[in-house]
């Protein structure tokens, strides 16, 4: 027996994207959104002459699906790539890294000369633990998942690479102030 209609309830991307697949295998969607907008936690606003890209994933040549779920839909040349340079505030100031240059994590003052190597060291060594884990299929990864990310950070990197590298970096991608809070 075929699915005929089906009620998607939440407009973000994985919602969406199971309205996309569902449409393609022939159900009749519809999509149910509380908020003024689809997209979920991804926004996009315009400041002072900026455009600042808010949201829950950014793309990555590494991720095959999403990717693959772009080309199909022809939205590859709506793709823009994004500069290098990131800031964080520490003290009071913007510190600017460059993923090219890794050495600017420590030059720019966002980490000492020590932190900076151990963040270099242990990423190389949870690259090499981890290069078979495919990108893709994140139940491979469960053997990883056993403890609390911020509680791991802290154990494998150290508190100063928590603070100023991994919540920058994953409040920014994944976890927003909520907008009644701002």
């Amino acid at each position: 027996m075929a699915v005929k209609s089906v009620i998607v309830i939440g407009a973000g991307i994985a919602w969406l994207t199971a309205a996309y697949y569902l449409s393609k295998f022939g159900a009749e969607v519809t999509v149910l959104e509380a908020s003024d907008r689809a997209g979920g936690r991804m926004s996009t606003d315009r400041r002072d002459g900026y455009v600042l890209d808010k949201g829950v994933q950014f793309l990555s040549g590494g991720y095959s699906v999403i990717n693959e779920l772009i080309n199909e839909l022809g939205l590859t040349k709506n793709l823009t790539r994004t500069s290098n340079w990131t800031g964080t505030i520490r003290s009071g100031s913007v510190r600017r890294t460059n993923t090219k240059y890794p050495w600017t994590v420590a030059g720019g003052g966002l980490l000492g000369w020590r932190d900076a190597f151990k963040l270099a060291f242990e990423s190389h060594s949870l690259f090499r633990q981890t290069k078979q884990f495919p990108m893709s299929n994140y139940s491979k990864w469960q053997s990883l998942d056993d403890e609390d990310a911020a509680e791991w950070v802290a154990r494998a990197f150290g508190q100063n690479i928590l603070e100023y590298v991994f919540e920058p970096m994953l409040e920014g991608l994944y976890f927003q102030v909520p907008k009644d809070v701002e």
